[in-house]
């Protein structure tokens, strides 16, 4: 992973639909014709061509790899952005926007700097243009202010970290800035809401997702990309600020059945997390020190491990010292209650009032501690 894309992780990640059936729109059928080349790579490996938006649904189709060469002739609707996997060395590219044309395709994995090259999809070449001036801008002192970040994580104090977030912050929310104007001033570009589901998608409320969406133009209302963001929509709808929280119901480390709906009339912070995720265990001990302060004040947080192996997040509760409520279904990604919640990456928080109401999202170290001195100030 490059720096240039460590603080998106590290902010949003880490420190990570029904309606009256219309008549149908005539569609053509055209076609795409995907050449492909491959150096580097051993000879009789599959190649599958599935969706980037929503991998999950599986390969598009396959081929076998012949002397280096593969070729797809598929049926296909305007522009859509897919990945290309190579067998077994499980070599993946992303984000390969295709339309229905002939285009060639030249991979070699070997090849760091540029290990894929594109001819013949002039939407691609327009988002990889794109993509260079983002993260050209400001780029010596991003890169300076994220081998900073490295040294305060090892060597600084709170506060020497919080004040080179803080900068990072002003020029990741300069980057962003870009995107939404690329957005707002090509709204039937297909372009608009790729960029949306690659890079602004991951730990924005229903709000904020929203008006992000509705800066794209109704051209690309029927593109897999728009259908996949109005889903996410959808489902963040239920759990948007003001709404009721669903309810969680799953075991505690001893067996027990805890639920959610237990903590009523308390304030609960939701925390979902996992033994294996880093940036979440080393926001533990921050997170012992904000539950010591306001546990006395009708404060609790519950936690949603999204582990499989049982004993590992046993093991985790006890080595940072988190005595809070804790449970698990165990199923990894496919928690239930991460899904209610539209989890996308962890550490990811939600706080609920008294009342079961949700009444904030995704708030963590600075911001989750002036909220509930916000909220205790008013209640004492």
């Amino acid at each position: 992973m490059s720096l240039k894309y460590f603080y998106f992780l590290l902010s949003v990640i880490v420190l990570f639909s029904c309606g009256n059936e219309e008549e149908s729109k005539e569609e053509t059928n055209d076609q795409l014709v995907l050449n492909g080349s491959v150096m580097n790579v051993g000879d009789r490996e599959m190649v599958y061509i599935y969706s980037s938006i929503n991998p999950a649904e599986g390969a598009i189709d396959s081929v076998m790899l012949d002397s280096g060469k593969f070729n797809f002739v598929l049926d296909w609707q305007g522009p859509e952005a897919v990945g290309i996997q190579i067998g077994k060395q499980n070599l993946r590219f992303n984000h390969i926007i295709l339309t229905p044309d002939t285009i060639d395709l030249f991979i070699d994995p070997q090849d760091r700097e540029n290990p894929i090259d594109i001819k013949g999809s002039e939407v691609h070449n327009e988002f990889l243009a794109f993509q260079e001036k983002k993260n050209n801008y400001k780029a010596e002192m991003y890169d300076s202010l994220i081998s900073e970040y490295y040294r305060a994580d090892s060597t600084g104090t709170e506060e020497d970290k919080n004040e080179i977030r803080s900068q990072l912050t002003s020029v990741y929310d300069e980057r962003v800035n870009l995107v939404k104007d690329y957005i707002a001033d090509n709204p039937d570009s297909y372009i608009g809401p790729l960029l949306i589901r690659t890079e602004l998608m991951y730990g924005k409320n229903y709000e904020q997702l929203d008006s992000l969406v509705s800066l794209v133009g109704s051209s690309q209302e029927d593109t897999k990309v728009m259908q996949y963001l109005t889903d996410r929509l959808e489902r963040l709808q239920v759990v948007k600020t003001g709404n009721s929280a669903p309810e969680i119901s799953q075991e505690t480390p001893d067996g027990d059945t805890l639920k959610l709906s237990d903590f009523k009339g308390k304030y609960v912070l939701i925390d979902f997390w996992a033994s294996w995720c880093g940036p979440c265990r080393k926001e533990n001990p921050y997170m012992v020190k904000l539950y010591d302060r306001f546990k006395g004040e009708d404060f609790e947080i519950f936690g949603v491990s999204l582990d499989q192996n049982e004993k590992a997040w046993i093991s985790a509760i006890e080595a940072d010292n988190i005595n809070w409520a804790h449970v698990s279904d165990l199923q990894g990604w496919g928690n239930e209650a991460a899904k209610k919640y539209v989890v996308n990456s962890i550490p990811h928080t939600v706080l609920i009032d008294p009342e079961g109401k949700i009444i904030a999202s995704g708030l963590r170290g600075e911001s989750l501690n002036t909220k509930l001195e916000e909220i205790f100030r008013k209640e004492i």
